[in-house]
């Protein structure tokens, strides 16, 4: 089972490294979101190569990014361009940071800029997104994941002293007694 083992480890991996990242709080919370496009599912076998062009379609995607100037760049010419190109253009860009197995990609959103004092640009990952069996998620930011991991922390807690007051009594007279 391709759950097991390895793959299990890789997606952890990848899912922790894309869930610290997170989002710099600009970006709008789509971590309730799912999409997905069986029509191109169907079509296309999804691997490392086509999983931007699957992101691409999704109502994350920004239309205005380098990468989809890069593409418009490369069917007008006809012209094989270099990714690497676009590596010192500011701008927002897409690119996928890990793949495991064609069933799972995490694709990053960066922002490239300038800094001003040496001029070298720097690259800042906005948000993270993950494709699991073609189903394509937003990655919740770090802080999100520490209050749902507080929440249910919070819960258990609750019902843990539940129980144990369910079962014990105290009274002046009596002292500690179980019930």
């Amino acid at each position: 089972c391709l759950y097991e083992g390895g793959f299990q480890r890789e997606m952890a991996d990848a899912a922790a490294t894309a869930v610290a990242a997170g989002a710099d709080g600009g970006e709008e919370d789509g971590t309730g979101k799912v999409w997905r496009d069986e029509r191109w599912l169907q079509s296309n076998q999804l691997n490392e190569h086509n999983a931007l062009d699957y992101f691409a379609l999704s109502e994350w995607y920004d239309n205005t990014c380098l990468t989809s100037f890069f593409n418009m760049q490369t069917r007008v010419t006809g012209a094989k361009m270099d990714r690497q190109y676009l590596a010192n253009i500011e701008g927002i860009d897409y690119e996928v940071s890990h793949a495991a197995h064609n069933r799972l990609f995490v694709v990053d959103k960066v922002r490239r800029q300038k800094d001003p004092k040496d001029g070298a640009v720097r690259q800042v990952r906005v948000c993270s997104y993950y494709i699991l069996d073609g189903w394509v998620y937003q990655c919740p930011n770090l802080q999100q994941l520490l209050d749902a991991k507080i929440q249910l922390v919070s819960h258990h807690i609750t019902e843990a002293l539940a129980t144990a007051s369910d079962k014990h009594s105290f009274s002046l007279v009596a002292g500690h007694r179980s019930v």
